[in-house]
């Protein structure tokens, strides 16, 4: 697996875009890091972090769909969801909120429907988490890691994958 950073003070760590054609399942293994805690003033400490996705076309806040995630200090782990745009509206699903420790590995994936190509399968460790529709679209950009909200890294977020 390879180390994703994304340095203090900024969003994200990977500015080239990376382009997908006809697929139809995209996954990753992710291990959070000690460096994944950290402790922003509220309300922003509850804003989803990007971690990875795709969107349907060039613009993510069109028709995207990814996964999110968030440190919760109380609990002392990584929270992830689905989260995704569909025409231009924000959807976060947080009732389907998948909880991991730190240092953990985890399979986060997302599939198309063999059947129904617009419905989209949120696979968290094999566990189907949440069911979305989303565009037709067979291509698009990859979606990289991405702190915030409006808040940026409070300090180098360091997150192990083979994304």
């Amino acid at each position: 697996m390879k180390t994703v950073t994304i340095k203090e003070g900024r969003h994200s760590s990977h500015w080239l875009p990376r382009f997908w054609i006809r697929q139809t399942a995209w996954n990753a293994t992710f291990v959070f890091t000690d460096s994944c805690r950290y402790s922003i003033s509220y309300p922003d400490q509850d804003d989803w972090n990007k971690l990875f996705g795709v969107a349907f076309g060039i613009d993510p806040h069109e028709n995207s769909a990814r996964w999110a995630w968030r440190y919760n200090g109380l609990l002392d782990v990584i929270e992830i969801c689905p989260y995704t745009y569909q025409n231009g509206t924000r959807i976060i699903s947080e009732y389907a909120i998948f909880r991991v420790s730190i240092n953990r590995p985890v399979l986060l994936a997302i599939a198309r429907d063999a059947q129904i190509p617009t419905l989209l399968h949120f696979i968290a460790d094999g566990q189907n988490t949440e069911e979305l529709y989303m565009s037709n679209s067979f291509w698009g950009v990859k979606l990289e890691p991405y702190f915030g909200g409006n808040q940026v890294a409070p300090h180098d977020i360091h997150i192990l994958t083979n994304w």
